[in-house]
């Protein structure tokens, strides 16, 4: 009896060890309630530390040449001391797909300990900006401040957390554990536009864009290496960015204004999938400036959107927000003193429009200085705002560009919930996970959005274990209305950088070859499938229970072999009265068969399996 329980307690053991698949143990499974509760606030942990990371970024700057950040589509050589080999489920297997006709997956993979960064297409690691070098050098701390601490506190269920993470404002995005990226993947990843970061700017709006297209624009500019492009290239990228980073049943327009008028660019655009942005994106790539070189008249685009129906007051969106966003070089045909018509002011404030005005700086010659128009004073003429940005910040990062943007309607956002995390319905996850559910959480300094933490939660997994707990407990993020606080333009809504000073070649990152981190294998699979159980599928369940039932045997033949052999060597009793029979019910064991089981597998957010 004793060998069939200690075959039992093993044989359940190693099923639930196959089974696990993210985060670590089993032992207690909480209510849902607690289970919830617990990830909200590790989620604000992940975002109180990454805000204490952005005040502190001078002094860790200038520690980052001691510890630098993984890239993760850098192939590396990862060491013992600093990777884990992992179990993957069947929802993994397209994340290390061989290079075979059968496209059969790994069932072990290379994770690293630490986290991995990830940076946006257009953003070249060899040239990153001050910002970017400066966040990738902060928030490497989020290692150990946020975290492993998520995973150690986790006493849920353990197959409910995929991943956590930080999406910073400039683009750059901070991922726990650390996964290398397939090629495919590289280069295609802005946390911006993800279902999770878009949902802190989740209200219900409708969006006018002003697009200058007057003669100033077509001015050159100089860009790195010899290249160069227009003004209004570079305008027109900073709205096809914005444009993947609007939520469903968001309203888009988009204006372009000049000295012969206002013109819509292609049609008003309600937002469902995102698809029907298209055909809008695609107008606006061949938008050109006006022929003639006039300088364009923001004055008469102002009243054509106020007072001509640029917004809709259909019952459904009457409670939207209503913005309008104007990119301009600021070399306008209204001169540089604009007075407003009374009108377009009451117009603005009847209809609580919240303008944003941003002007392109040094994208005119310096001498043509004084004729720029003063923009700020029409800002607040209409309760808006207006940012100057430099030619370094809508060069590298348009989508920065409209961080004041951004930011008041993710605070309106946060005000709305009562300032608690958003809990994001399912979605597809990015890497091959299936469905997730997302738990996230916006990082304001001041009244600047810096980046939004996140937890990733497996839908399937908690629907699984609480069954409609989820939609009754937790709300999730839908579209809310409101129209906002008026803007109050002497407020600055743009962080002001910190100078990166004249070391920048080091970035963060770990790219030096120097160090000898560039794997020599080729291919992804090979790279990341830890041993040479991969092509083959792994270890199953059935081979873990036949080596355990195997082990069981060896224990017990072997205890019965002991106990036989000590029998025979024990020495009869001299005195017969005390001679009590080994076979009675109260004889002693010889030999006790105390089985130990296996070590419970180490904390984190997979099983590990070697």
């Amino acid at each position: 009896m004793a060998q069939a329980a200690v075959f039992l307690l093993i044989f359940f053991t190693v099923v639930k060890w196959d089974q696990a698949f993210v985060h670590g143990q089993s032992a207690a499974w909480p209510g849902p309630e607690a289970f919830f509760s617990e990830v909200e606030n590790s989620v604000k942990l992940l975002a109180s530390s990454a805000l204490d990371n952005y005040r502190s970024r001078s002094d860790l700057w200038s520690t980052c040449n001691t510890e630098c950040s993984v890239y993760s589509c850098q192939p590396l050589r990862l060491k013992a001391e600093n990777s884990q080999c992992l179990v993957l489920t069947e929802r993994m297997n397209d994340t290390c797909q061989l290079s075979r006709t059968d496209d059969l997956g790994c069932s072990n993979v290379t994770f690293s300990k630490g986290s991995y960064i990830r940076l946006p297409a257009q953003v070249e690691v060899a040239t990153l900006s001050c910002d970017a070098q400066m966040t990738i050098c902060a928030q490497r701390k989020l290692d150990q401040q946020a975290f492993e601490q998520i995973y150690v506190n986790d006493n849920g269920p353990f197959n409910h957390i995929a991943w956590s993470f930080y999406g910073a404002s400039n683009g750059v995005f901070r991922i726990y554990p650390g996964l290398e990226q397939p090629a495919k993947d590289c280069g295609k990843f802005d946390p911006r536009k993800r279902p999770w970061y878009k949902a802190v700017t989740g209200v219900s709006k409708q969006v006018v864009v002003l697009l200058d297209t007057g003669g100033p624009m077509a001015n050159t500019l100089s860009l790195a290496e010899g290249s160069s492009s227009t003004v209004l290239t570079a305008a027109r990228n900073i709205i096809i960015e914005f444009l993947d980073t609007v939520n469903k049943d968001d309203t888009i327009s988009v204006y372009t204004f000049n000295n012969s008028g206002v013109t819509i660019i292609d049609q008003t655009v309600t937002v469902v999938n995102g698809t029907e942005l298209q055909s809008l994106e695609a107008s606006l790539r061949v938008t050109t400036t006006n022929s003639i070189a006039a300088k364009a008249n923001l004055t008469a685009a102002l009243e054509s959107v106020l007072l001509h129906g640029g917004f809709e007051q259909s019952t459904s969106l009457v409670e939207s927000l209503k913005v309008i966003i104007v990119i301009t070089v600021g070399d306008l045909a209204d001169g540089v003193n604009i007075e407003l018509a009374p009108s377009i002011i009451q117009a603005a404030s009847t209809n609580q429009v919240r303008t944003f005005i941003y002007r392109l700086n040094a994208s005119v010659p310096q001498e043509d200085a004084s004729n720029l128009a003063d923009l700020q004073s029409v800002a607040c003429s209409i309760g808006g705002t207006y940012n100057e940005i430099p030619l370094d910040t809508f060069r590298s990062d348009p989508l920065s560009t409209l961080g004041s943007f951004i930011t008041y309607v993710a605070a309106l956002r946060f005000d709305l919930d009562a300032r608690r995390p958003l809990w994001v319905p399912s979605f597809d996850s990015f890497s091959a996970v299936g469905e997730v559910m997302a738990v996230v959480y916006p990082v304001f300094d001041g009244n600047f959005l810096i980046g939004v933490a996140a937890i990733d939660l497996l839908t399937d997994a908690v629907e699984q274990a609480w069954p409609g707990d989820i939609t009754k407990l937790r709300k999730a993020a839908d579209t809310k209305h409101s129209p906002g606080e008026p803007l109050n333009c002497t407020l600055s809504t743009v962080q002001k950088p910190v100078a990166c000073s004249d070391d920048g070649p080091r970035r963060g990152l770990c790219l030096d070859p120097s160090l000898e981190f560039v794997d020599s294998r080729k291919t992804y699979a090979e790279r990341t499938c830890c041993d040479s159980r991969c092509d083959t599928g792994g270890l199953n369940l059935l081979a873990i229970i036949l080596m355990v039932v195997g082990a069981v045997l060896f224990l017990f033949i072997a205890a019965v072999c002991l106990y036989r052999c000590c029998r025979r060597r024990s020495p009869r009793p001299r005195d017969e009265n005390t001679v009590q029979s080994v076979t009675t019910p109260s004889a002693t064991p010889l030999v006790h068969v105390n089985a130990t089981p296996p070590p419970a597998p180490r904390r984190g957010p997979f099983d590990i399996s070697g």
